[in-house]
């Protein structure tokens, strides 16, 4: 508890520099406490993240993507490489949304360029289960920004 009282205090002083050497005190902490109690977990995280969501009001893809495999983790209890896949997906997403829309933040995102998205991994000639985990993905991402406040509405 000790640890996340001057995680917060870190990040009421200080911005992004001290956030980077603390996430990983924060994580600890959150994995250490779910397994105690699960309930101060998520009360934990979404606390912290809230107070994160304030300092940076621009979300960037690598955040947005750090905080959602963490949220698929602690809160969805997925397997190790369920996650990777999902991550993957939405990792696919953001290199398509800013090399080919030059999309920088998750915030940018409209619903057209998903359609194109869609449109570029059916062009590319995956099997039917893989566009499907894809969407599934890409819809769990986007309800998470909402859930998280990053977004104020679904593209």
């Amino acid at each position: 508890m000790l640890l996340l009282i001057y995680f917060v205090r870190a990040i009421y002083k200080n911005n992004h520099i001290e956030y980077k050497k603390n996430i990983y005190i924060y994580r600890l902490i959150l994995t250490s406490i779910f397994w105690q109690r699960r309930l101060r977990v998520y009360i934990l995280y979404l606390g912290v993240n809230l107070l994160l969501i304030k300092i940076k009001n621009k979300m960037t893809w690598d955040n947005a993507i750090e905080n959602y495999k963490t949220f698929l983790i602690l809160e969805k209890s997925l397997s190790s490489n369920s996650v990777e896949a999902y991550l993957n997906d939405v990792r696919k997403l953001a290199k398509f949304c800013e090399e080919g829309h030059d999309v920088k933040e998750v915030e940018q995102v409209t619903y057209d360029i998903l359609k194109g998205y869609l449109l570029f991994v059916n062009d590319l000639g995956v099997t039917n289960r893989t566009q499907a985990r894809s969407i599934s993905s890409i819809r769990s991402f986007f309800k998470f920004l909402v859930y998280d406040g990053i977004l104020t509405s679904n593209p």
